[in-house]
């Protein structure tokens, strides 16, 4: 659609896995979408061996979309979508939600 011109609904996409690395599926894909699409595609990307947060703890997907405004404000203020992903089942509380 976006290649044809055609207005999306702002979107964000929350990916996570063990190794950006080994594990970044789609990466170059997602990268230059994320760079070209700025005005309404968003990627947030949590890698749980590869990067610590400031506190030295492993990221997960769950603590992205825990720390982001754009889960509430997609799924409670505006129209949007908002897509989970990685290679584990999803956390119980975000199964929840």
């Amino acid at each position: 659609a976006v290649e044809e011109g055609e207005t999306v609904a702002p979107f964000s996409l929350y990916f996570g896995n063990r190794f950006r690395e080994e594990e970044f599926l789609y990466r170059t894909y997602l990268e230059k979408l994320a760079e070209e699409q700025k005005d309404w595609f968003k990627l947030h990307l949590a890698f749980s061996r590869d990067k610590l947060g400031a506190d030295g703890k492993k990221i997960y997907v769950q603590d992205l979309v825990g720390i982001t405004d754009d889960a509430r404000h997609l799924l409670l203020e505006k129209p949007g979508m908002l897509y989970v992903c990685g290679n584990r089942n999803l956390p119980k509380p975000l199964q929840d939600n």
